[in-house]
């Protein structure tokens, strides 16, 4: 399995650990009204940048910046702010130390948006995270 394949296997490890969490997939998304489970989140790889680390013709001489998208849809129908719950959860989660790191060299959050309450009390979220790879080590 190639390092790129094993942080969309670990991420969804990952996000599966959190409590609140009914389900993970790297299936199409559901709109938030056609949702049936809550909380949910969609895993969506949406594009990648690279960086030459040195001199070569092949992909192990670059780092792979691959930004990841978790599409969430949250019902807060019972706490209005339970958005901000899973926020968090879903951040530190993909955040800590965790066996992600055996396959990155460094990752981020980039960015969170939220919906305009179109659908309240039903929210979606999207939380955006980069993940920088390396295919072999470099001195």
């Amino acid at each position: 399995m190639d390092k790129y394949e094993s942080v969309l296997r670990d991420m969804k490890q990952i996000l599966e650990t959190i409590s609140e969490v009914n389900k993970v997939s790297f299936g199409y998304p559901k709109p938030i009204t056609e949702e049936d489970t809550f909380t949910s989140i969609y895993i969506a790889p949406t594009g990648d940048t690279f960086e030459l680390v040195k001199p070569g013709y092949n992909a192990s001489t670059y780092d792979n910046v691959l930004y990841i998208k978790l599409l969430i849809n949250i019902n807060c129908a019972e706490d209005d702010l339970y958005w901000v719950t899973i926020r968090r959860k879903v951040i530190d989660a993909v955040l800590e130390d965790s066996p992600i790191w055996s396959s990155i060299i460094d990752r981020n959050i980039v960015s969170a948006a939220y919906d305009d309450y179109i659908n309240y009390p039903l929210r979606e979220l999207d939380i955006l995270f980069e993940f920088k790879l390396r295919e072999d080590c470099v001195i």
